[in-house]
């Protein structure tokens, strides 16, 4: 069954606060729940425009279709419509009809109808306490780029879909469309080519009705996924931008570092002079400490070479050893 947009916006302009009408027009609603996402968007959006007075109708009509929803088990209604009623409450801060709008809550939360952690969401929104923290990290946590990118070619083929049903209904032989349609039956013997080029219309007319209205729905699931991307890229901005910030304070932290030492360079003390080329060498004196003689250096020295060359060589050969012992095994082996 179609959904008359219009229609249903004249409905929710009209509808007062007495029960009859607000259950009327909850009946209607759930009659036509294939078109929940539709209907709830258009509900949101005659909120958005309303009056106090007239937010609080239809909020209590929202909670009517919720709870009869809830009942007559079409959970997909009741989910869809609770990030709405987050927009819808925000919209009522230090509002007259805050204290109405908090006793739906309580019912809600006695009738388990949402769970406490929304409940107490909603009241946070509800004061102006809340900055949507929780909901901006969860968004953050789960946006994945690629279902955008899905939900971007799905709108797309979806729109290519209703274009090539849209041109199937202009090459159809009678408009049915037209309300003179009518007026082209000559007679009777044209009756019959007439009754099945009109049926043919029909069929392609309703085909081009469902085609549009699922396109409606894969354009709305489009823009939610965009305004989540947004809030996601704008955050990942803030972060950008804090990262960046830092390392621009770091650099002008290094900057300062350098130029101080710049400045105080010039009045560090300079390293001791290197003695003249023509100075001559130290000696044994007795005015002086008695230096070593270079002869028995050199022979200590030579001393220790030869004995780790001889260790070395002692190494080498028991290595070379016990290779050829591990060979001649392994050869009697086989």
């Amino acid at each position: 069954m179609s959904l008359n947009e219009i229609s249903l916006e004249k409905k929710l302009a009209v509808v007062t606060n007495s029960q009859d009408s607000i259950q009327g027009l909850s009946l209607w609603i759930l009659h036509h729940k294939t078109h929940y996402k539709r209907i709830i968007h258009i509900w949101f959006n005659c909120f958005h425009k309303a009056k106090s007075s007239h937010r609080l109708t239809l909020f209590y009509l929202a909670n009517d279709v919720i709870q009869h929803a809830k009942r007559k088990g079409f959970p997909q209604l009741v989910d869809h419509f609770a990030d709405y009623l987050k927009k819808a409450t925000a919209l009522c801060i230090e509002d007259k009809i805050s204290a109405s709008i908090d006793r739906v809550f309580n019912i809600w939360l006695e009738r388990n109808i949402y769970s406490e952690e929304l409940i107490e969401e909603l009241r946070g929104l509800l004061s102006g306490k809340s900055v949507h923290l929780a909901a901006v990290s969860k968004i953050v946590a789960e946006f994945k780029l690629s279902e955008l990118i899905d939900k971007i070619k799905k709108t797309k083929k979806s729109e290519q879909t209703s274009a090539s049903k849209l041109e199937s209904l202009v090459n159809c032989k009678v408009d049915a469309t037209s309300g003179e349609v009518l007026n082209k039956l000559k007679d009777k013997t044209h009756g019959e080519q007439f009754s099945r080029d009109f049926d043919d219309a029909t069929k392609c007319l309703e085909a081009v009705i469902n085609s549009l209205e699922k396109e409606v729905h894969t354009r709305s699931d489009l823009i939610e996924s965009l305004e989540k991307s947004e809030i996601f890229y704008e955050t990942q901005m803030e972060e950008a931008k804090t990262v960046v910030d830092a390392y621009k304070n770091f650099g002008l932290r290094v900057k300062n570092v350098w130029r101080k030492l710049e400045e105080s360079r010039s009045s560090l003390p300079s390293p001791l002079p290197s003695p003249p080329r023509d100075a001559p060498s130290p000696t044994n004196s007795d005015d002086g400490p008695t230096l070593p003689q270079m002869d028995v250096f050199t022979t200590d020295v030579n001393a220790f070479l030869r004995r780790v060359v001889s260790d070395s060589s002692k190494g080498v050969h028991q290595t070379a050893s016990s290779l050829d012992q591990r060979l001649s095994n392994l050869m009697h082996i086989k």
